[in-house]
């Protein structure tokens, strides 16, 4: 059963999901986009680069309770990349979205994060999945991150 938000607080909620970027040569990676920022509408400019974006090689959404992974903060990507598959200009390959989800905005700001995901399956339904995201600090570029699948919790929403 899907629960709707309680009626007695108002939540925002961000679009949230992983790309496969394939390059020319062959090689390529996942980029997961986590969405807008706070008072942004959806929709408003689709070239607004304020889309928090991560590469990654292992596609968090997989992720097991307990598993974690180092991520690389790349700039923002444009907002278009939330809704987007297909070829990328200046030969940089081609983008396939492969998981979609949402999630509240993350109550702390700056990081760490702990996101509570509904992720679209296939099949229709909702899969929750609860993830912890922290910058490393080590002085690498671009930033690492770390990315911990943190038990589940009965969801607050």
């Amino acid at each position: 059963m899907i629960r709707s938000p309680p009626s007695s607080f108002m939540r925002v909620y961000q679009p949230t999901v992983i790309l496969r970027h394939d390059y020319p040569d062959g090689s390529g990676h996942f980029d997961w986009l986590i969405g807008l920022r706070p008072g942004v509408a959806p929709g408003e400019d689709l070239d607004a680069r304020d889309v928090d974006t991560f590469r990654c090689t292992i596609r968090p959404d997989e992720l097991r309770i307990g598993d974690e992974t180092i991520v690389e903060r790349l700039p923002d990507h444009r907002r278009i990349y939330l809704n987007y598959s297909g070829p990328l200009e200046g030969d940089r390959g081609s983008v396939q979205r492969l998981a979609v989800g949402v999630l509240p905005l993350p109550e702390q700001k700056p990081a760490p994060w702990k996101l509570e995901i509904a992720w679209r399956i296939d099949t229709g339904g909702l899969f929750r999945q609860h993830l912890l995201l922290e910058p490393l600090h080590d002085d690498s570029l671009p930033p690492r991150w770390k990315v911990r699948r943190l038990p589940d919790v009965p969801p607050r929403w």
